[in-house]
């Protein structure tokens, strides 16, 4: 809720006999008497501030300039952070790939094998066989290995 005094700043620096002078003119709408104090809402305010003709509105426009200048700005920030965090996530990407390349032809070229995709799939097929041999069942002492 607003005071006069608050109103007065709103307005800029006008006098509490502005204010009070503007609820007789109704340019402003009558306050709400919060025991001896005078207070406005903040949706009164914003439909007094709607009146095209009125005085308050030409006295809001700059505020409602500046908001929408600070909103912008903060979305201008928010942006600029999510574009810096996404740049972050592009470079690690970039590292993975060149880092998986390196892998790519140092396995290839141990094995002899030309770097095309072809190769890469049996390759990596064939080292998931391996893993997924080597974290299976442990065999028994007494059982002998599988045939083949």
């Amino acid at each position: 809720m607003y005071s006069k005094n608050d109103l007065a700043k709103r307005y800029g620096g006008v006098s509490r006999q502005s204010i009070d002078r503007w609820v007789k003119e109704e340019l402003l709408p009558k306050p709400i008497m919060v025991g001896c104090h005078a207070r406005w809402t903040e949706l009164m305010i914003a439909e007094a501030e709607k009146e095209p003709a009125g005085i308050l509105a030409e006295l809001a426009r700059p505020l409602i300039h500046q908001e929408k200048e600070q909103e912008e700005e903060e979305a201008r920030r928010e942006t600029e952070a999510r574009k810096t965090e996404l740049e972050k996530e592009v470079e690690t990407l970039e590292e993975e790939i060149e880092r998986l390349k390196y892998w790519q032809a140092t396995v290839c070229d141990m094995l002899g094998l030309p770097p095309d995709k072809k190769t890469i799939v049996y390759v990596f097929a064939e080292l998931s066989k391996l893993k997924n041999s080597s974290t299976g069942p442990k065999a028994d002492a007494d059982t002998p290995p599988p045939a083949g």
